[in-house]
């Protein structure tokens, strides 16, 4: 019998194993190229993204840091959601500066209906804008056509916007109670009554002013007092001269009839 050496045998099988080996090491190697590949570009794109909302969060709003889309896939769909983001929030930006710098008439409009944030933005601007117009208004009418009970209308105003009204309500209502108290005492002096005095609180200017204005009517009503003794002492003094007068005259004609006697 013939003798068949066992490398033989196993020859063809080794030679399988180590192709097989070599292959599937090539596979390995490959595999892990692509799956290093795979993970570098999904960590690149995760810290841009990451590193843009950071970004995002500090307020530092920059619209041309947007992300570069290069892919349809989930990570894709990701940065551009991200530059979609930054681009609203470089919109909504731009409408709050445009707001703080008392553009109130710019035209801004929302992502969504759920746009929350824009929405705010919107009402704000609009509260706002009707606060001034009213403040506007009754400037008008107080300073240009003198209609000192003008005020604010406050019903269905909240917060700060209810106060901002209140606040210049009470600023008229303390300019006009003094103005018209001064008219008041001003009216019952051209009728000659002079005891009206200003006895309603006042501040600052208006406390001195209405300080000055009862010293200038009790030095007024001092003068015409002076004035009106002065004028009775001229006039009993009167009487009394036409007296001595009309004496002095009787004796001047009695003298002249006793010289004329005497004549004779």
């Amino acid at each position: 019998a013939t003798m068949v050496p066992v490398s033989e045998i196993t020859a063809s099988f080794n030679r399988t194993l180590i192709i097989t080996t070599i292959v599937g090491l090539a596979g390995l190697a490959v595999l892990f190229v692509i799956i290093l590949r795979i993970s570098n570009h999904i960590t690149s794109s995760i810290e841009m993204s990451n590193d843009l909302l950071k970004d995002l969060a500090k307020g530092n709003i920059n619209s041309s840091r947007k992300l570069i889309v290069k892919s349809s896939d989930e990570l894709g769909e990701m940065a551009d959601s991200v530059n979609v983001l930054m681009d609203e929030l470089s919109k909504k930006t731009a409408f709050s500066k445009h707001i703080g710098e008392g553009n109130l008439d710019t035209i801004f409009q929302v992502a969504s209906e759920q746009d929350i944030l824009g929405h705010s933005l919107i009402v704000m601007r609009d509260n706002l804008k009707n606060v001034l117009d009213d403040v506007k208004e009754v400037a008008e009418q107080a300073g240009a056509e003198g209609n000192l009970s003008a005020r604010i209308e406050t019903e269905g105003k909240q917060g700060g916007w209810k106060d901002v009204s209140e606040s210049v309500n009470n600023l008229l209502e303390s300019v006009s109670t003094p103005v018209m108290a001064v008219n008041s005492i001003v009216n019952s002096m051209a009728e000659g009554d002079l005891t009206e005095r200003f006895r309603a609180h006042a501040n600052g200017d208006m406390a001195r002013l209405s300080g000055n204005l009862n010293k200038a009517l009790d030095s007024l009503t001092d003068l015409l007092l002076n004035i009106s003794k002065n004028a009775n002492f001229v006039d009993e003094s009167s009487a009394e001269m036409s007296v001595v007068s009309e004496e002095m005259n009787t004796n001047t004609r009695e003298i002249a009839s006793a010289i004329s006697e005497m004549s004779n």
